[in-house]
């Protein structure tokens, strides 16, 4: 953990470094998936959830702790307090001073002090108590399912920054070819209105080239507005400002060999994040029928306590006398009652685990086949680039070789164009296939719970 800080605070230190000396930040898709799972708020509230279980637990657990309380009382008599005696007490006390027959009970109206104060100190400890126990191992559950949400959060946000990081290599890529396309078809007006003008070319050939540079350009405007949109996502997903300049390095053609080498292998969801959760919701079920079952055990306390208490009628308390009383004592409670209402919610627990364990047969289900789909996918890739390099590969060639024909006068300007559309697409249509790889891969290894 302190190592991974370590390379954390070093990629932050050499990403201010670059905006400070270059003005533009430029990341390796690496870099990139650490700055996001350090900066992104997603993760960051992930985090602070896992916290605050923590803390949740360390709640659970403060309750097996002795708790110690301290409370004091002052009361002033408005009125002096009534005392009542039976007829052998006023012989005691009194004497003779009520002679013949003494009343059972008479009440003296003058009786009593001003002022009384009391104060004690409660200690009470749980010697038993099982839904103590009970409530630390759910709250346990708590903290272990508030982990496994946060490394969900960031096996998604590495699949979201994987696929804008390549999103925004394929429209980098769209533009050049684009890009590329343009200059060709303003090249070829160029050629084609120097031919017209000298008497070499019809007419029909400039209109053509023409139409040919009107109808790319609004393609060239859109390939840049869709590398401002990519941008702009991926500067979202890595908690960056909108307007930061930021380049990615590399180049889809890069992973070509990692497509090469492309093999099929079993599908493993053990470690799928989603069907992790499943499994500690039905452990949290489970500890929360354990900690219904607690209301109908015992619970036993140990209690002890230190009062003292004084009256007088003044305010010198400097010069009262306090009498203390000290006790100890146990606290038991045996629940005998409480209308079936504990049943009744063992009840709905039990229909919640049955209910949760059919809906993690049928997620298992959905995602192996959306694992396999993700093979489908990376497999239909690999054997679409070969075919995807011939083709451009062979469109480069008729391209040139139409080129070489108008310039001779044997071609015409049609057929330029329609080489140049198609080494266009060919293009297009080869870093397409690399990118539906790069995208099924990351869905798969957000499948199978690949953090690395």
């Amino acid at each position: 953990m302190r190592q991974m800080k370590y390379l954390t605070m070093v990629l932050l230190l050499g990403v201010s470094w670059q905006l400070s000396a270059r003005d533009t930040l430029r990341l390796t898709l690496e870099e990139a998936v650490q700055v996001a799972l350090t900066e992104n708020p997603v993760v960051r509230i992930a985090g602070k959830e896992v916290e605050r279980q923590y803390y949740f637990l360390k709640e659970a657990k403060g309750n097996l702790i002795p708790t110690l309380n301290a409370s004091g009382s002052f009361s002033r008599n408005l009125k002096d307090s009534p005392m009542f005696m039976s007829g052998s007490m006023i012989e005691i006390f009194m004497g003779d001073q009520y002679p013949g027959e003494i009343p059972d009970v008479i009440a003296r109206r003058m009786a009593g002090t001003t002022n009384s104060y009391s104060a004690s100190v409660q200690l009470r400890a749980p010697l038993f108590s099982m839904g103590l126990y009970k409530s630390i191992a759910l709250s346990e559950v708590g903290v272990q399912m508030a982990l496994e949400a946060a490394r969900k959060s960031r096996l998604s946000l590495k699949n979201e920054v994987e696929k804008a990081f390549f999103g925004l290599m394929m429209a980098q890529n769209a533009l050049e070819v684009m890009q590329k396309s343009l200059a060709n078809a303003e090249r070829n007006l160029s050629d084609a209105r120097a031919r017209y003008e000298q008497g070499m070319a019809a007419e029909y050939d400039l209109i053509r080239s023409e139409v040919q540079v009107s109808n790319i350009r609004p393609s060239v405007l859109q390939a840049q507005d869709n590398v401002s949109l990519a941008g702009w996502q991926l500067r979202l997903l890595l908690g960056l400002d909108l307007q930061t300049p930021l380049q990615v390095l590399g180049d889809l053609s890069d992973y070509e060999p990692q497509m090469l080498q492309y093999r099929q292998f079993p599908v493993d969801l053990s470690g799928n994040a989603e069907l992790s959760q499943l499994g500690m919701q039905a452990r949290q079920l489970h500890a929360q029928l354990d900690l219904l079952k607690t209301n109908k055990m015992p619970s036993l306390y140990a209690t002890g306590t230190y009062a003292m208490v004084s009256q007088n009628s003044d305010f010198k308390v400097q010069h009262y006398q306090w009498l203390d009383s000290p006790s100890v004592g146990l606290s038991l409670s045996v629940p005998i009652f409480n209308g079936w209402t504990n049943q009744h919610k063992e009840r709905q627990v039990k229909l919640a685990m049955d209910q949760l364990s059919l809906q993690k047969e049928y997620r298992e289900q959905s995602l192996s086949l959306e694992a396999r789909q993700a093979h489908i996918r990376m497999q239909q890739a690999v054997d679409q680039l070969q075919s995807n390099k011939d083709g451009m590969r062979q469109a480069g060639k008729a391209y040139d070789i139409a080129q070489t024909r108008y310039h001779n006068g044997i071609g015409t300007m049609l057929e330029l164009n329609d080489a140049d559309v198609a080494l266009t697409q060919s293009k297009l249509n080869y870093h397409q296939s690399i990118f539906e790889f790069l995208k099924a891969r990351s869905d798969f290894d957000l499948l199978t719970g690949k953090e690395q």
